[in-house]
């Protein structure tokens, strides 16, 4: 079975009655997880962490006729031999390998689950909380570093509150000490357009390395980024009327581009045009030359 299949089913609350082997990158075990969670509220069934398939309560509830619990076992590498992994229902092992002996025997219920990408987390975020702007949610993500446990958090903790409040409370847990926002490559390249310092622009172009994703979501930072800093440093508009925390509105206060208004109204210009050109694909640059051409049309 592959993870489409599984989403499907799971969709379908159609989810089979059989053993799951999911084989995840070393220990990145989340998105497998999330699919057992899934399939648990699908079916009903309360999830069991178990040290081993052959647990004595697994054998009794398969003799007694009932079954209420969907079993999940974490190991690095999977190696418990069974003359039939079938009667193993409702059980799941989630590892980062199978051993070799056992592949031909369990062959029909492993489920490769491939490393999480950038978007996929994205989306993730968006599904959990979709009331956050792009702008929160690419803070978000670079401020759990791509942790997916540290983002999972997160995210409890701002749909705690209201769907009015929470793009507030996702800025101000992005923002707060100990996040990873201020020691990722993209976010220095993001203050160093805002700011035309030309030296944190040039670090990220000698040490970064950024797809076709990522380059649409370093878009869409530096976008929102310009709009917020235009709107504080150069409008009479207050906090609530920007739509703003107080926090958010004295965070920018404090930290000032030293940008002209014209500078800033020139990069939005440049940027709404070019967010514009990605979204549609009308943008014919290579990956490679992506940034080089966002760095020459806005750091001068």
């Amino acid at each position: 079975m592959t993870l489409r299949e599984l989403k499907l089913s799971i969709q379908s609350k159609d989810v089979p009655d059989t053993f799951f082997v999911f084989v995840c990158p070393p220990n990145d075990y989340f998105l497998a997880t999330s699919y057992i969670d899934a399939i648990c509220e699908s079916k009903q069934l309360e999830k069991v962490i178990a040290e081993s398939i052959h647990n004595q309560e697994s054998a009794l509830s398969l003799v007694m006729g009932f079954e209420n619990d969907f079993r999940v076992v974490f190991t690095d590498t999977f190696e418990e031999a069974c003359t039939d992994y079938s009667k193993f229902i409702n059980t799941a092992v989630v590892c980062s390998k199978v051993d070799k002996k056992l592949e031909k025997a369990v062959a029909e219920y492993i489920i490769p689950v491939p490393a999480v990408v950038d978007w996929q987390v994205k989306d993730f975020i968006k599904q959990k909380a979709p009331k956050l702007t792009d702008q929160n949610i690419d803070e978000l993500y670079l401020a759990s570093g791509g942790n997916m446990y540290m983002l999972d958090n997160m995210l409890t903790k701002i749909t705690l509150f209201p769907e009015s409040e929470q793009s507030t409370i996702a800025f101000e847990i992005a923002h707060e000490p100990g996040s990873h926002l201020y020691d990722t490559p993209t976010y220095t390249l993001v203050e160093g357009i805002i700011k035309n310092d030309k030296e944190a622009v040039k670090k990220y172009v000698l040490t970064g390395q950024t797809s076709k994703d990522e380059f649409l979501g370093v878009v869409n930072l530096v976008l929102n980024k310009v709009k917020s800093t235009l709107w504080v440093e150069y409008s009479n508009k207050t906090a609530a009327e920007l739509g703003m925390s107080d926090k958010q509105y004295y965070f920018l206060k404090n930290h000032r581009s030293g940008q002209s208004m014209a500078a800033l109204q020139q990069k939005l210009k440049v940027l709404t045009a070019l967010d514009l050109q990605l979204k549609s694909g009308l943008l014919d640059i290579s990956n490679q030359r992506q940034i080089d051409y966002l760095i020459a049309k806005l750091v001068s």
